[in-house]
């Protein structure tokens, strides 16, 4: 059941969509189903199902995390933070007793929702209590957290003290060339926790895997990924607050028909229209949320790349 979900987004989500109705008419009433196929319409921009979708397998079974998390992927797109906070906290005791992957997942929506409104000690509240530090060796809360930690950077400033606990336990796997988007997350921590021996040592190993001759190689690591994790670890080098040579790098890349969401948004949080950096300190008074050129909702595109941006 947990299978179309990954291969819908690895291949957009008409497809998944389009597999997701062919199953309908045996699985309507499982709310597992029902979870998966909200996930497939939010994939496709149809919110309206979605919602009613996730909605309706959380009627079922309450405790279904797979299904908050489509619905927290429909509010956050919608620019709905407070339903999103809401609808989140209230699951977070059911979320709690759920598969570590999801567990940390839907707590890294949460917060992201409260990064959403520039509460950074909110956010961090549920990075201690709900992603990092309960399974660290484990790949999902490796991630998250790192991911979360990258866009509290963007948004507010340096978070300088977070990145050696986890460079301890992703320098081993940093090597491996699994898929471009671990890598990418990889190599900007261990460059914010100044492991540049590892940073290396991953990068050579990523320069070699973009030269391959096999089909992954030619169609993600040589046109796109070797360019976004080698502007990863230059982005972390230089530090969230400068422009830098990370950032010009994958500014190129995001200017690309092969553009995706884990391109644009380091884009759109680190540079002004005319393309100059806008450092934040977190000291600095939060603006109001319909004035944050970072806001999480403003960095979502479209399967063509186009940006999706809230209603004002």
């Amino acid at each position: 059941r947990r299978v179309p979900l990954f291969l819908g987004q690895q291949y957009m989500g008409p497809r998944f969509r389009a597999h997701v109705r062919r199953l309908e008419g045996a699985h309507a009433g499982d709310p597992d189903f029902l979870a998966m196929a909200a996930f497939a319409s939010e994939l496709c921009g149809d919110y309206v199902a979605a919602e009613a979708v996730a909605e309706r397998a959380l009627s079922i079974e309450p405790r279904n995390p797979w299904a908050q998390h489509a619905l927290s992927h429909v509010l956050i797109r919608q620019g709905r933070v407070r339903d999103g906070l809401a609808r989140l906290e209230a699951f977070l005791p059911l979320l709690a007793t759920c598969g570590r992957p999801i567990h940390c997942h839907d707590a890294w929506h949460l917060a992201l929702l409260h990064l959403e409104e520039l509460d950074v000690a909110a956010a961090m509240r549920v990075f201690r209590t709900h992603i990092w530090g309960i399974t660290p060796d484990f790949v999902v809360e490796q991630l998250d957290a790192i991911a979360l930690l990258w866009r509290i950077e963007m948004a507010a400033g340096p978070m300088d003290a977070q990145w050696p606990s986890i460079a301890e336990h992703i320098a081993t796997r940093a090597i491996e060339t699994f898929m471009p988007f671990m890598n990418s997350h990889y190599v900007y921590a261990l460059a914010r926790a100044g492991r540049a021996d590892v940073v290396e040592a991953a990068l050579a190993g990523v320069r070699a895997r973009s030269t391959a001759d096999d089909e992954e190689a030619k169609r993600v690591w040589a046109p796109v990924g070797r360019a976004v994790i080698e502007g990863a670890a230059a982005f972390g080098i230089s530090g969230p607050l400068e422009l830098g040579s990370g950032l010009i790098a994958i500014s190129t890349f995001a200017a690309t028909p092969k553009t995706t969401c884990f391109a644009r948004p380091i884009c759109a949080a680190c540079r002004r229209p005319d393309g100059t950096s806008m450092p934040r300190p977190i000291s600095m008074p939060s603006p109001p949320v319909n004035l944050a050129r970072r806001s999480t909702a403003r960095w979502r595109i479209d399967r063509q790349g186009q940006p999706l941006r809230r209603q004002e």
